[in-house]
């Protein structure tokens, strides 16, 4: 009996250090319309239609906007964004941290 409990042991250890080195990640996406710009502070992207100001880089259009001139621009678009926090993007609240992972239909507009 002893001997199957150590086999088990042994079986199970590589098993149980492998799932560790791969964990599933808890990343959670939500596609948005919103405006993209850059503040003296941080870089940033309201949601249209919210009052929240997530805070994000994206060194390609923080490039697109600077090459405009980014105290004048602003760009809109369809963005897909993502959090590593357990709670749903659904639920980002103002300055949550969020990544782009993706961009299209994007818009510049001068600054008001």
């Amino acid at each position: 009996m002893n001997r199957y409990l150590v086999l088990i042991a042994l079986v199970a250890m590589p098993l149980a250090a492998a799932a560790q080195q791969h964990p599933k990640s808890t990343e959670c996406c939500l596609q948005v319309r919103g405006r993209y710009a850059i503040y003296v502070q941080r870089d940033s992207l309201w949601i249209v239609g919210s009052k929240h100001l997530l805070w994000t880089t994206d060194d390609s259009l923080d490039e697109m906007l600077e090459k405009k001139g980014w105290e004048d621009w602003v760009v809109f678009g369809n963005f897909e964004i993502c959090t590593d926090s357990a709670a749903s993007p659904l639920r980002l609240d103002n300055h949550s941290d969020v990544t782009i992972k993706s961009y299209k239909n994007l818009v510049f507009r001068a600054r008001k």
